[in-house]
């Protein structure tokens, strides 16, 4: 029995160990390899939690049928040996708790550990490809720079070509003109020559 208590002891303190390792702050990288090393000695404590369930049952069991002293009938060694089982009885119901306490504490520790390493992981992951993104909006920015200055210089070049055909249209329109004029002038010349004769 005493060997019982002995295991219950020395997991209790070592889960009480393990908790004040992991509540001392320290810089990130070390904080995540002291978390992985707890939650690899965390995991296999799991199966003394079982034992620790039944020590708590039988102190319970115990404190239920313990020699009860009423009036004299119980002599000084009985009162002696029912106090000295009723103190290891709540000393050994106080370490089981505290035990169960330790280790629930352990695993809510590690779960938010892992919560946060995740997190982290998933805020790194994000910030990459919003690095990422705001690169690709850069070089498309740059894209459709160029593209806009490429269309500034086609319109300027139309400007130009349209400028050279109203210039070539006014051009045309004059020498039209010109040749109206030349064949009313040649007609009007046939016309005085051919009524002089």
């Amino acid at each position: 029995m005493a060997l019982q208590w002995i295991a219950v002891a020395s997991i209790t303190a070592l889960e009480l160990l393990l908790l004040v390792v992991v509540s001392i702050p320290l810089p990130r990288k070390l904080r995540l390899r002291v978390a992985k090393v707890v939650e690899g000695l965390w995991r296999p404590i799991f199966a003394v939690i079982p034992f620790m369930v039944f020590q708590l049952a039988e102190v319970v069991v115990k404190f239920e049928r313990r020699l009860i002293c009423k009036n004299d009938v119980c002599t000084s060694s009985d009162r002696d040996r029912f106090e000295k089982s009723m103190a290891r009885a709540q000393r050994n119901g106080i370490l089981t708790v505290v035990g169960l306490v330790c280790y629930w504490l352990l695993y809510r520790f590690i779960t938010i550990q892992q919560c946060i390493s995740q997190l982290e992981n998933d805020k790194s992951k994000s910030d990459n490809e919003v690095t990422a993104l705001r690169k690709e909006l850069g070089g498309l920015q740059d894209d459709l720079e160029k593209k806009k200055s490429e269309m500034r210089e086609k319109l300027m070049l139309i400007e130009k070509l349209e400028q050279k055909v109203d210039l070539a249209d006014e051009e045309i329109a004059r020498n039209v003109n010109h040749a109206n004029e030349l064949e009313q002038e040649l007609r009007l010349r046939k016309h005085s020559t051919g009524a002089m004769p």
